[in-house]
C-alpha cells in the first residue's frame, strides 16, 4: 500500500500503537468481586470499590451487561408473557 509523504511522516512520528493483549486474571475475579456485590443489593458506586476498579470500568461493565449480571442475564431470557392493553 502506498502512503504519501506526509502520512509516512505521520506514521513514523506516532510510531506502532501497543496491543494490550489478553487481560490479566485478576481482572475476571474484579468482575466477580463486581456483579457479586451488585447481586448483594450495593450501589453500583460502593460495587466498584468493593471490587478494587475505578467507577466508569464498574458503570461500563454494567451498561454492557443491560444492568444485569452475564450470570444471571441467561435466566430471563425465554418467553415474556403477552401483556395487552384494553
Amino acid at each position: 500500500m502506498a502512503y504519501g509523504s506526509k502520512q509516512k511522516q505521520a506514521r513514523l512520528y506516532r510510531g506502532q500503537i501497543p496491543s494490550p493483549g489478553r487481560p490479566t486474571v485478576a481482572w475476571r475475579e474484579d468482575r466477580v468481586r463486581f456483579w457479586s456485590a451488585v447481586a448483594r443489593g450495593v450501589k453500583t458506586e460502593d460495587a466498584c470499590v468493593e471490587a478494587r476498579v475505578s467507577g466508569p470500568v464498574g458503570f461500563r461493565w454494567f451498561r454492557h451487561a443491560g444492568g444485569v449480571s452475564p450470570r444471571f442475564a441467561v435466566q430471563c431470557v425465554g418467553s415474556v408473557p403477552d401483556v395487552r392493553r384494553a
